[in-house]
């Protein structure tokens, strides 16, 4: 109980540090994402702990549970979702989808078996396999944080989005088919298509879990007005439900924001119903009659600071995940093994990424511009997800887990620490920034 007041002490102190740091005047003109701030702090705290002889892994404990961790992701997932428009999505659903199979695969293969061929770490092929697929999914978490502050064309925005959602079940699949064949040569147990058949199921009832959940959400609209509390609510549920059937919250949540959008008509014009679908924000039910006018009347400056506490509450959520991966930093590594962990992070980076976005777009065709997969090959995030990956390896005592725990943690923080304030200058250069910020 003790070390989680001081766990949450620790975390509120950092955040309302980040939060004062991030709106001083030279910060903001810099243009560099919070969740960069928050990896940077993370880090320099880390450091200072160590050297003052504290241990931030045994403090902090209590609140870094995977379970905790994957549940404040899968909230920035379902924001992230709901910000999409289906009217985009029915445009973009080709190179979205050559990207989530293609490029996940060709991106797992690309940096496994250049870390075998160069000896790095000394890994088998199997395992540095194993390596590339738990590298290969991006996270949506970090883009979705990061899309809100910089003002991309829609159909970008979308495609890196929901690219971002969907790669995870398949890099997730390919890693879990390794480790079951794994487990089954060393222990002679297990089973590789049981493995793989439990992973579809999962990815079954996450897709069916955030289709009920979208489509509750909807109907609730009318009766629900704050918007905060219909994100939080809706939240839950997924969690919840989630939890109980082991399925993918990170897919759930995104299914389910895709369906329930818009979260707020208010906020986002663009997601006005039309006349199909009024009749979702029409109470049919005379007993919610008064209910809707008071919610039909609401000022707008009331939405306006209903919306100001979802960002913040986004904001702290964004804080709690980043700041902990920071603060997990392994200082305790030797630098060789760090050096080598750099180098699998730049092979991601500058190999493996750009020729699976290359070979996406060979699927795709035409759908994709040669600026947008120029731009996308660009620019690649590693975040939570990936890291609680690498996480059930050391608990499987999955052979070099420790080295791919620290792969995992630097691509973290050079994908966004290092890249992301490039993120705008590259959108520039490629054409794809909107005059205005984002809708």
């Amino acid at each position: 109980m003790l070390y989680s007041a001081i766990s949450l002490a620790i975390i509120a102190v950092l955040t309302a540090g980040t939060f004062g740091l991030v709106r001083l005047p030279l910060i903001r003109r810099l243009n560099i994402p919070d969740v960069a701030f928050f990896l940077t702090v993370g880090v320099g705290a880390d450091f200072v702990a160590h050297a003052l002889g504290f241990h931030p892994a045994r403090i902090l404990a209590p609140i870094a549970q995977p379970n905790l961790l994957s549940g404040a992701a899968a909230l920035i997932i379902l924001y992230g979702g709901a910000e999409l428009t289906h009217e985009v999505m029915r445009i973009i659903w080709r190179p979205v989808l050559s990207l989530a199979t293609a490029g996940v695969m060709l991106s797992a293969g690309i940096l496994g078996l250049l870390t075998w061929i160069l000896g790095i770490a000394h890994m088998s092929l199997f395992v540095a396999l194993l390596l590339g697929a738990v590298l290969a999914g991006t996270d949506p978490a970090v883009l979705v944080s990061l899309l809100d502050q910089v003002p991309l064309n829609e159909r970008v925005r979308e495609m890196l989005i929901a690219e971002s959602a969907l790669n995870d079940p398949m890099s997730a699949m390919i890693a879990t088919t390794m480790i079951a064949f794994m487990v089954a040569q060393t222990h002679h147990h297990g089973s590789v298509a049981t493995s793989v058949l439990d992973t579809g199921i999962q990815i079954v009832a996450a897709l069916v879990v955030g289709v009920i959940a979208g489509w509750f959400a909807r109907r609730m609209r009318a009766q629900i007005a704050s918007v905060t509390v219909r994100t939080i609510g809706l939240f839950a549920l997924i969690s919840a439900v989630s939890w109980g059937l082991h399925a993918s919250p990170f897919l759930s949540a995104f299914v389910a924001g895709l369906i329930a959008q818009p979260l707020d008509q208010h906020v986002h014009p663009r997601h006005q119903p039309d006349s199909a679908n009024a009749s979702l924000v029409r109470p049919r039910n005379p007993r919610f009659a008064r209910w809707n006018a008071f919610r039909m009347q609401r000022p707008e400056s009331l939405q306006r600071v209903d919306l100001r506490i979802l960002h913040g509450l986004l904001f702290v959520d964004r804080s709690y995940i980043f700041l902990l991966l920071g603060l997990s930093f392994p200082t305790h590594e030797s630098l060789q093994a760090v050096l080598l962990a750099v180098a699998v992070a730049a092979l991601l980076v500058v190999v493996a990424r750009p020729l699976s976005v290359a070979g996406a777009k060979l699927v795709a065709g035409r759908t994709v511009s040669r600026h947008e997969a120029a731009f996308m090959a660009c620019n690649r995030q590693t975040g939570v997800i990936p890291a609680l990956f690498a996480a059930d390896l050391t608990e499987l005592h999955v052979p070099h887990a420790a080295f791919i725990s620290l792969s995992v943690t630097i691509t973290v923080i050079m994908t966004s620490v290092l890249l992301l304030p490039l993120f705008r200058p590259l959108a520039r250069a490629f054409k794809l920034l909107l005059e205005g910020p984002p809708a």
